[in-house]
């Protein structure tokens, strides 16, 4: 639980892509960003990544919230090894960044998994 502006407490809620949520739809943090890279691989993976993102929040326990987990590995595997891949340019990096944390978030639901 993290604490921002107001002191009220700011509970993560979900697996997010491109959003910022918080507990009280008043808080002021809430909004929706669209993907800004541009790249035509990122740009489809996002609308399959987003997909599957919907299904882990949907899902009720953690058996189901990870072989969705699993699912999501796999796509975001596909940005991780992009053959277009620059390390120099902006949307690169974002892209890799934005990746990763995905990727990160799909093994700790898959990490939760083997120990429940």
């Amino acid at each position: 639980m993290m604490k921002i502006g107001s002191g009220d407490p700011i509970l993560p809620t979900r697996v997010v892509t491109g959003l910022l949520t918080c507990h009280k739809k008043d808080c002021g943090y809430m909004y929706k960003e669209e993907p800004r890279i541009s790249c035509k691989t990122f740009q489809k993976q996002e609308l399959v990544i987003k997909d599957i993102t919907d299904k882990i929040n949907q899902a009720k326990g953690v058996v189901e919230k990870a072989r969705f987990a699993v699912e999501l590995q796999k796509e975001v595997d596909v940005l991780l090894s992009c053959l277009d891949y620059e390390k120099e340019k902006l949307d690169c990096k974002s892209c890799h960044f934005i990746a990763s944390l995905r990727k990160e978030t799909a093994n700790l639901i898959i990490k939760a998994k083997k120990l429940a």
